[in-house]
């Protein structure tokens, strides 16, 4: 199995390649498999997502924001900082828009409703 591509894969991506696999989960992949459960999107509606996205930012950043899925505006800017992105209140505003077509607020995390 090829698991080295020329271009970053969204998480639900690389998701796909481990199904079935056995093996113990690290911590951090653990926080991102719990992450991933809180937001109810298929791969396909994720690739819609990254494309929409595509057309206001970098393939990369779109990518990382699919990966992330922000549900705040300070979120947001903290990522988009982190690439280096100038953080334009009318860019921010439009991925807010296109994100809230594809998500909804989180569910509860498993941690959150045991406490």
């Amino acid at each position: 199995m090829k698991f080295i591509e020329s271009k970053p894969l969204l998480a639900k991506e690389v998701e796909d390649k481990f199904k079935g696999e056995e093996k113990e989960l690290t911590y951090n992949e653990k926080l991102m498999e719990e992450h991933s459960q809180c937001y109810e999107i298929t791969k396909t509606k994720m690739n819609e997502l990254k494309k929409e996205l595509s057309e206001i930012v970098e393939e990369e950043i779109a990518i990382k924001i699919c990966d992330v899925l922000p549900f705040s505006k300070s979120t947001l800017k903290t990522l988009l900082v982190g690439f280096g992105e100038e953080v334009e209140e009318e860019k921010v505003d439009k991925i807010m828009e296109i994100l809230s077509k594809y998500i909804k607020p989180p569910k509860k995390s498993k941690k959150a409703k045991e406490s």
